[in-house]
This record gives structure tokens, sequence and C-alpha cells, in this order.
């Protein structure tokens, strides 16, 4: 269920908009919680195999995701003539919980509980240049507060003695992040436009961490400070046909794990580096796009689980240095009006550079569960990184006395790729199709939407995970449908 509005006042020179929404999505096993044993990838933590079926659990109890979002903006511009000044003000609460098997099997051996209340204010201040100056720039700030509290709770039975274990904790993030900015594009010729912009954040950071009812853990506040930049050009070779390079340096600051006294992961940075090509043909019937990419990281953060006698816990971790390098196509053609087909591809090739201390696993002795292994992952691939991937859509409306009627299609495929380091368990690749039907009512108020995604129910991953249970997995959606209908008021 959801729900939004907006409303927009005009005052001769300023414009205020307000804007509020709220939404609440209440999941009975999912979304992406309905975990089940790999068949051949270790069995559960007793020795047997709990292997149900790919779409089938094995679950001694009920999973259940509640969450309730809400929150506002408002949007306050001034136009001065020579230049404008946007204030943007937001305040976001996410609260809800989630609590289901974590063993995925029919033994009683790990449940869990975890409830989250994250509320979140940002306040931004842009002052920019008029549309018809030579010089467009742009200078602001930025601030950002959230207040994160985070329950976690675990029922634990140790099977040898029969005996039950409920262990919980507590966990507070906080976050203060302000930041200054400035960016400005200068056009040298009438065909070649300059762009430089820099950046600078101060963020803090504080986290607090009880479990079993005992002492608070008050961590050291630890403060990252970093300057980030751009640096980007652009030629029109003609009208229809523009070459461009950029260089960027990106900035991530250190963030603590939940559920654990671990120091704070070191911030993260990265230089971006693209060049490529925008056109558009034939009145602009065909629109294609190409670009090339090379990506350095310097820690890169990476969070994996890690087992313990009693399940294990989400951790985040530092790999020394990641770089990835790939092309990027895409093709757009309109052959006649309401008629637009699209496709695009990725290749992409992305190692870790260096990561002597990676998280790996291995099955436990008699196949009875997982425990962590560390590996020197230097030089293997980067987990979750597919080589190839492809999408191709088409879309055409159709005009009627009854308002516009939109036909929808469009297909990707992802190439085979790994979830973990130590490659145990691959995502084989696969291919996933979707269609919808959408009629919107002459007035714009009215709208109905028949879906299919997963058309062909393909079969596949969307998560995998090592448990003390063993491996465990969240099967992709199967094929599913549906109706949708929105009004506006």
């Amino acid at each position: 269920m959801a729900f939004d509005t907006k409303w927009k006042l005009d005052l001769d020179a300023t414009t205020i908009t307000l804007m509020a929404d709220w939404s609440r999505d209440r999941w009975v096993g999912g979304p992406g919680q309905a975990s089940t044993m790999l068949p051949g990838r270790g069995s559960s933590i007793d020795g047997n195999v709990y292997y149900a079926g790919l779409y089938n659990v094995n679950f001694d109890g009920d999973s259940l995701l509640s969450l309730k979002n809400y929150g506002a903006s408002l949007h306050v511009e001034h136009d001065f003539g020579s230049a404008k000044l946007l204030s943007i003000s937001a305040y976001r609460v996410t609260n809800g919980f989630l609590r289901g098997d974590s063993d995925a099997t029919p033994i009683r051996f790990l449940n869990y509980y975890v409830a989250v209340n994250d509320k979140a204010i940002t306040q931004e201040f842009q002052l920019s240049s008029s549309s018809d100056s030579k010089l467009k720039w742009i200078l602001g700030t930025f601030f950002l507060k959230t207040h994160q509290p985070v329950l976690q709770n675990q029922v634990f039975v140790n099977l040898a003695t029969n005996t039950e274990v409920r262990p919980f904790s507590k966990d507070l993030s906080r976050t203060t992040s302000i930041a200054a900015f400035a960016e400005a594009t200068y056009a040298i010729d009438p065909r070649t436009k300059l762009t430089a912009g820099i950046r600078y954040t101060i963020d803090q950071k504080k986290h607090e961490f009880a479990a079993n009812g005992g002492a608070k853990f008050v961590a050291p506040k630890e403060t990252y400070k970093s300057p980030t930049w751009r640096l980007a050009i652009n030629h029109d070779l003609s009208e229809d046909v523009m070459v461009y390079a950029s260089y960027n340096r990106g900035f991530k600051s250190g963030v603590y794990s939940t559920g654990n006294t671990n120091p704070a992961v070191e911030p993260s940075k990265v230089d971006a580096y693209e060049v490529g090509m925008k056109s558009e043909f034939l009145d602009r019937r065909i629109t294609f796009n190409l670009a090339g990419f090379y990506t350095k990281y310097r820690d890169i953060q990476i969070g994996t689980t890690i087992i313990t006698p009693t399940g294990g816990s989400f951790r985040l971790f530092n790999a020394a240095g990641a770089r990835f390098k790939g092309l990027e196509a895409e093709l757009i053609v309109r052959p006649v009006n309401d008629l637009r087909l699209s496709a695009s591809l990725s290749v992409l090739d992305g190692k870790y550079t260096s990561f002597t201390n990676a998280p790996g696993f291995a099955f436990a002795p008699d196949n009875r569960g997982a425990f962590r292994v560390p590996i020197d992952a230097t030089g293997t691939k980067t987990i979750n990184s597919p080589p190839f991937s492809a999408v191709v859509s088409a879309r055409y409306i159709v005009h009627s006395s009854i308002g516009p009627i939109q036909f929808s299609a469009n297909s990707s495929y992802i190439s085979r790729y790994f979830t973990s380091v130590d490659k145990l368990i691959p995502q084989k690749s696969y291919n996933i199709s979707a269609a919808s039907i959408d009629w919107t009512s002459p007035d714009d108020r009215w709208n109905l939407r028949f879906w299919s995604n997963n058309i062909f129910n393909k079969r596949y991953f969307s998560l995998v995970l090592p448990r003390a249970s063993g491996f465990v997995a969240n099967p992709g959606e199967p094929r599913t449908y549906g109706l949708a209908a929105t009004v506006k008021f």
C-alpha cells in the first residue's frame, strides 16, 4: 500500500513545492527470505540433507517482513534573474521488522528477529547561474543527520544438549555529514565545453552496542574528511555526434558493522575514468551511445557472513584494492512514431588487485555446515560482477478515444559470476523476460497496468549465503503476474 502527494505554489519569482509519501509493505515469506538449502553444497548442521526443491522450504518457523516508510520534502526556489537559489529540506523514516528461520531446515536450530527504526534529516542549498550564462556554475552545501537503532534477537538450540539459548543485541549508529561543493562548465568555443567540480565532505560516525543485557560498548567517534572532484571535457564533432572524457574521484567514509564491537572499516576511495560518444542520427530516430571505463578502488568495502557456533553475523571487510574495466553500448531506434526499440550491452572485467585476508568458506567435517577460511583473493574476479550482460526492449503506444494504451516488453541476460571470493557457489547465467500493458485515461487521472515478470519461468538465485547450517540460497522470483490500478487526486 502506498500514497504520495505533491503541492506546488508559484509566487512571482518564487516556487514552493511540498511533497509527501507513505507506504507500507508486508511480505509473508519474503521477499528474498524464503531460503532453501543448496543441494550438494553441504548438509545441515545435523548431517541430513534437507533440500526440498528450488521453490520449497523446510522451515520450522514463519518468515515475515513488515516495513513502513514515510517522509516529506520541501523545495523552495527563487529566481534572482542572474542566479537561482534552491533550498531542499527532507525528512524520512523507515521502521519495521524481519523474522525468519535462518538455518533453512525443519529442525529447530536458529531463528532470528531484526527490527529497525531509521530516521534521517537532510538540508541542501544550491546557488546556480542563469540558464543563458556562458559560464554555467553551481555552489552548494549539504547536511545529513541519521539515527539508526537495530534490535537483533536469535533463538539458538544446541542439538547435542537440546538446550535453548536466546542471544540478543542492540545497536545504535549515528551519522552526521556536512559538505560544500562547487562546479562550473565553461564553453571554450561553440563546440567544446570544460567542466570542473570539487566537493569537500566531513562525516562523523558514532556506534553503540550491547549484547544480552550486558554493559554498553561505546565505540570511539570516527571522523572522516576527504575532498572529491570531477574533471570532464566534451566536444561536438557535429550537430549529431559528441565525444567526451571524464575523471572522477569518489569517497565513501568508514562504517561500523552491526551486531559486534569490531572497529569501523577504513574509508574507500575510487578513481573513475571514462571516454565515450553520444550520437543521434536521422532526425533523432536513431540514438547510439558508446563508453569505455576504468575504475580503481582503494580499501573497497565488502560485506560477508561470519560463521559462529550459533549461526552467523554480518561483517564488513576492506579489500586493499580492486579495479574494474569495461565497455557499455546502447542503441535506440524509433522507426515510426510511438514505437521505440532499444538494446544495451555491458562487458565487465573486475579483479581484486590486493585482498590477502579475504573471507573464504569451506564445508565442515561430514558436510555439517560451513566455516570461514581466510584466503588470499589477490588476482581473483570480483564478486557479483557478471562479465557480460545485455537488455533488449520494445515499447509501442496506441492512441485511442479512451486514452493511450502502451505495450512494453523487455528481456535481460546475465552471464555466469561468483557470489563469494572462494568461488564455491557460482551463479549460472540466466535470461529474464517481462511484459506489460498500460492504459491511461484521457485526463491522465486513472491508470491500469497488467504485468508479468519472468515470463518463461527461468530459475536462478538472487542471493547465496554460507551459514552454520550449510550453504543456503534465496531463489529468484518465478513467473509472476498482476494487475495494478493508480488514481491521481
